[in-house]
């Protein structure tokens, strides 16, 4: 188009302008309407999922399950017995499995078994959301049992392997899917909200953590991680760090990716570049500093939040009888909806249509992210 044609449109484009204006109070009102807003919560909250996500989440839980029963069990006499350093006694066994025999010598490995269970279990595919109940059971109690010896890292760990019994680990690349294709039958509708709390309790990490930041002088100076790449007790290589630009880079760099995480994660096309940036963040937290499995907890979260089509590129390459079938395909297999106008038109060109209400289609996944 020409300089000149477009400045000849202008004044029917200005003509047309108070009406597109008229119409936007209307527009904001359908959006905002209750019914619209509640079935915009309902597809966000419980929107159809082929598994991916949970799938490729169950793998890096099954192997961090893995390195927590490794751990477990070269560590079982020396802490979590009372022939080891801590002597187990009173109300704190009231919440663990050791209430049941806290003397016994063989009580440290049974945990230890129950670990390894449920890690081959998440592993494999084979009945993964019970495996993560029976790893929730067992790490809780001996969070329980032994609670001097925990960290951040611990309580995250126990709080994800509760809220995966509620995920379709099993609808992909999972000896379930496999079993379940052989006999030719479909795989149950799944939805979306097991994932969204994972989701939502990750962002409340961050939150949460910079909400603390945010009333402290020595974060808000830039200084807070002199301090802390000094102690001991924090850094992995403690170090006297008189660089102050580094310092400064590095202390508010954390508080901006803390604060933006739990609003630009739910931004489709931001989502890559801030779980990219939250990797990174994570990796220089488990060089730099002594907080044992921590960010790897969170890294492996981070699969929650990815799409069906993106967690797909993640995941193996599995022939299978019959693909698995998502919420949107168990609805319309149970209904199809007919366009009454289309049928009017068809069979009757001068008859009117009978006035039918369509039924709402359920978005896919990628709509609902």
């Amino acid at each position: 188009m020409s300089l000149l044609a477009a400045v000849r449109r202008v004044p029917t484009a200005l003509k047309a302008a108070p009406a597109a204006i008229r119409r936007t109070p209307a527009f904001l009102k359908r959006q905002l309407a209750p019914r619209a807003l509640y079935l915009r919560g309902l597809e966000f909250a419980a929107g159809p999922t082929d598994g991916s996500g949970a799938a490729l989440f169950r793998i890096g839980f099954g192997l961090l399950t893995a390195s927590v029963a490794l751990w477990t069990a070269l560590n079982a006499v020396r802490w979590f017995s009372n022939t080891g350093v801590m002597v187990a006694r009173g109300n704190g066994l009231k919440h663990s499995l050791y209430r049941f025999a806290p003397d016994a010598a063989w009580m440290p490995h049974l945990h230890v078994a129950l670990l390894t269970l449920g890690a081959v279990m998440l592993l494999v595919g084979l009945r993964p959301r019970i495996g993560a109940f029976i790893v929730f059971v067992a790490h809780t109690s001996l969070q329980h049992r032994t609670s001097q010896i925990l960290n951040s890292g611990d309580r995250l760990f126990a709080i994800l392997a509760l809220l995966a019994v509620t995920m379709p680990l099993g609808h992909r690349v999972s000896i379930d899917a496999w079993w379940r294709a052989r006999r030719g039958k479909k795989a149950p509708p799944a939805s979306m909200w097991g994932q969204r709390l994972v989701q939502i309790q990750i962002a409340y990490v961050y939150g949460s953590a910079v909400s603390s930041k945010l009333f402290n002088a020595r974060w808000l100076k830039g200084k807070a991680l002199h301090d802390v790449l000094a102690s001991p007790v924090f850094a992995e290589w403690p170090a006297w760090i008189d660089f102050w630009p580094i310092i400064y880079a590095m202390t508010w760099g954390s508080l901006v990716f803390e604060m933006g995480f739990p609003v630009f994660v739910w931004f489709r096309k931001l989502r890559p570049w801030v779980l990219l940036a939250g990797v990174a963040f994570h990796v220089g937290i488990d060089l730099l500093m002594i907080i044992p499995m921590f960010s790897w907890i969170m890294i492996v979260s981070y699969a929650a939040f990815l799409d069906d089509d993106m967690a797909r590129r993640f995941l193996p390459k599995l022939k299978t009888k019959e693909a698995p079938e998502t919420l949107r395909s168990a609805v319309d297999a149970q209904a199809t909806v007919v366009d009454a106008t289309d049928v009017a038109d068809v069979a009757a060109p001068n008859v009117a249509a009978p006035n039918v209400a369509a039924e709402p289609s359920f978005p896919s996944s990628s709509d609902v992210r």
